[in-house]
């Protein structure tokens, strides 16, 4: 069974769907869609962040899945701890804190385009101090796990500071600015980057992260993804599917690049791979697609 390991934020996300487009001016009516599980929260909450999403459809691959996190002890984080339990994910290298959870409000417009709206205080209200160091355990649990266990892949979606081992196939999320892990292949999003010149664009990655990236793969969402090395260019068409919910897509998109890349495919089979992930999760209620049939997320096989 292939093993991969996931770094990244976890979330409960309270979802509001949308009469119509967010817009200046725009009144609009919003559905507050129901809790899976037991919420206190007055509006309804699904488990998300990037690492959540990745992880389930992975599992649903039949994959062997580890995340690593951070977590608060609180109502939402109990809720996510829940979840990702009852997903089958690993959950033994997530780390507690006492700081609270982040909230983080997602509106889904008819077309399934959604917005994300991280909320914090208004008084700016200090995080728990204990915060910095609980990431710094983190970043020793992952890497002494690294070195005593065989992954398939790494999954870095946010940028946690850890050294990933030349042999191991890292895939790290990039969205356009000064920080980024050293990973195989960088995943971004055109709309993240603004849609620079490709060849800018890698030089870009290799600017900021170093020698290692020997890919950088850009998606567009229903128009597919383009894959750039420095020689080759390498096009996936997009999946033209019932777009219910696009929050997640991405994620997902890259956990099965990393899955088909792992079972060494070529970059135009991964990539298509990929397209077919990702419009799967386009085409499903929720950021983490607990909801989806099993196998929903064919693995790729030669």
């Amino acid at each position: 069974m292939a093993k991969f390991l996931i770094l990244g934020g976890l979330a409960w996300d309270r979802v509001i769907r949308l009469s119509g487009p967010v817009a200046p001016g725009a009144r609009l009516a919003g559905e507050i869609l129901p809790a899976g599980m037991s919420d206190p929260h007055p509006l309804a909450g699904r488990l998300g962040g990037g690492a959540a999403n990745a992880a389930v459809a992975l599992v649903k691959a039949g994959c062997a899945v580890a995340v690593a996190g951070v977590l608060s002890r609180d109502d939402a984080g109990r809720l996510v701890q829940a979840a990702l339990a009852q997903a089958g994910v690993d959950m033994s290298l997530v780390q507690q804190t006492d700081s609270p959870s982040a909230l983080t409000l997602i509106l889904i417009d008819p077309s399934g385009e959604r917005t994300i709206i991280g909320v914090q205080p208004a008084n700016g209200a200090p995080q728990d101090q204990s915060l910095a160091a609980t990431r710094d355990r983190l970043s020793g649990a992952v890497a002494r796990r690294l070195a005593a266990e065989p992954f398939c892949g790494v999954f870095l979606r946010a940028p946690i500071r850890v050294d990933i081992p030349a042999g191991i196939l890292t895939i790290a999320h990039w969205a356009g600015g000064e920080s980024l892990p050293a990973a195989d292949v960088v995943v971004a999003s055109s709309s993240d980057i603004g849609d620079p010149d490709p060849g800018a664009a890698f030089r870009r990655v290799r600017e900021v992260s170093g020698p290692r990236p020997r890919w950088l793969v850009l998606t567009h969402g229903a128009q597919g993804a383009f894959a750039f090395s420095d020689d080759r260019t390498v096009t996936a068409p997009g999946r033209h599917v019932l777009v219910k919910d696009a929050t997640g897509a991405g994620d997902i998109f890259a956990a099965g690049l990393m899955q088909a890349l792992a079972a060494r495919a070529g970059m135009e089979a991964a990539l298509n791979h990929a397209c077919q992930w990702g419009a799967m999760a386009a085409s499903l209620d929720g950021s983490a697609p607990l909801g989806a049939p099993d196998r929903a997320f064919r693995p790729y096989t030669d």
